[in-house]
């Protein structure tokens, strides 16, 4: 798939490659399985991307949607990135129809909610409480549905997230990705591709 040779071509991210080829070569054996008259593999697509800022997130994502487009579980493979304030409403009633609009706009999509553990309160009254049970109401989290939601953020909270927030999110979010930090080796390279790719030579101090 051209999608996975974009994201085999970035440096780093070996888990997150590893985990991508993995589910691909699921979702790719369905057909036979199919054509055997065995029942096909059919793993949720929605997944959390757990990470520190600066860490590939938004460009893997990016790359899902094409993955799952290129294999047809997707209409469109674009990617729509919503915060908490895209979601949630000021009044009762308000973030119920903002989330669906928003879910519905992302029909073929992949929705990412960026540091979407801004949605979790441990106040009964917050309004990220009904984003996120419209979210669960509305996303079943099975192919077919023409959607893809990743949910976003730091390790720690994102965990607290999935485990706190609603019993259903995490059936539905049952693909994680952990983006872990560059190293200085990485960062390196990264500086380097990026400078050749725009026609520059770095000196010995670039380095």
């Amino acid at each position: 798939l051209p999608s996975l040779e974009k994201l085999d071509s970035m440096i780093g991210l070996d888990s997150v490659k590893e985990q991508m080829h993995a589910l691909v070569d699921m979702l790719r054996l369905n057909p036979q399985r199919e054509d055997l008259g065995q029942p096909a593999a059919l793993p949720p697509l929605h997944a959390v991307f757990s990470g520190n800022p600066g860490t590939g997130k938004t460009t893997v994502a990016k790359l899902y949607g094409e993955v799952l487009k290129e294999l047809g579980y997707l209409s469109n493979g674009e990617v729509i990135v919503v915060k908490r304030e895209d979601l949630v409403g000021s009044v009762i009633g308000e973030t119920e129809q903002k989330t669906k609009r928003v879910l519905e706009r992302a029909k073929g999509k992949v929705l990412v909610i960026d540091e979407a553990y801004a949605l979790y309160s441990k106040s009964e009254i917050d309004y990220g409480r009904v984003a996120l049970d419209t979210i669960v109401a509305n996303v079943q989290g099975t192919p077919g549905e023409d959607i893809c939601l990743i949910m976003t953020g730091y390790p720690k909270e994102i965990d607290e997230l999935i485990r706190k927030a609603n019993p259903g999110l995490a059936r539905r979010m049952a693909q994680r990705f952990d983006f872990a930090d560059y190293g200085d080796t990485a960062l390196t390279r990264i500086l380097e591709k990026n400078a050749k790719e725009r026609g520059f030579v770095l000196d010995e101090q670039g380095k």
